[in-house]
């Protein structure tokens, strides 16, 4: 295989309803230590936003206060080595990644220990959006874009219905989940025990 092949294998496009095609490639080394920040950064403000939602069940300012400078020391010296993963259901599959059904055919799902940063950019609007911001900026054509040019264009693209701009950008992750599915692959580990169903295929 030539160097030519392995780049082309790594490039996918989506096609949105009103016509737009994206340019969407596989991710490397630099693409994730940028989602792993982004992953930290994004459980820093949840832990945070917790936090001050609740201030005004305490009465004292000071112990308002007190609440907030722990809540933000805490965050400041969190890495994302410190973050608790999370599990989430996904595609059974066999040795060669095919995705196992039923007798009705319906995809066999089982539940996956997952790293935080893999749930954020599979099951979050704001991490979805995020990993096809860094996709698709990736191709020379499109590296100008911005991560709100991304949402607008498929909040364009299907006229505001939320539904379908949901449905639209899961697929658009799902791309390049699959784009990058050997490098994913590495993050999956099967919950309290290892099985020989295969490897999930792809990031929901």
């Amino acid at each position: 295989m030539d160097n030519t092949s392995a780049v082309t294998r790594k490039i996918g496009f989506q096609k949105l309803p009103d016509g737009t095609e994206i340019i969407l490639c596989g991710f490397g080394l630099v693409d994730w230590s940028a989602l792993q920040e982004a992953a930290l950064s994004h459980y820093k403000r949840t832990m945070i936003k917790t936090v001050t939602d609740t201030l005004d069940l305490f009465e004292d300012r000071e112990l308002r206060n007190e609440q907030l400078r722990r809540v933000y020391d805490e965050a400041k010296r969190l890495t994302i080595a410190d973050i608790p993963g999370r599990v989430m259901p996904m595609p059974k599959t066999n040795g060669d990644g095919k995705e196992l059904k039923d007798k009705d055919g319906n995809i066999q799902m089982h539940d996956v220990d997952v790293d935080y940063m893999t749930w954020w950019m599979s099951e979050t609007l704001d991490g979805k959006l995020h990993a096809l911001w860094l996709s698709a900026r990736k191709a020379p054509s499109q590296s100008d874009w911005s991560k709100q040019y991304i949402s607008d264009l498929f909040e364009q693209a299907t006229d505001s219905v939320d539904e379908i701009t949901a449905l639209e950008i899961e697929q658009a992750a799902q791309t390049v989940g699959r784009l990058s599915q050997s490098e994913l692959a590495a993050n999956f580990t099967e919950p309290s025990q290892k099985t020989s169903e295969g490897t999930p295929t792809m990031v929901r």
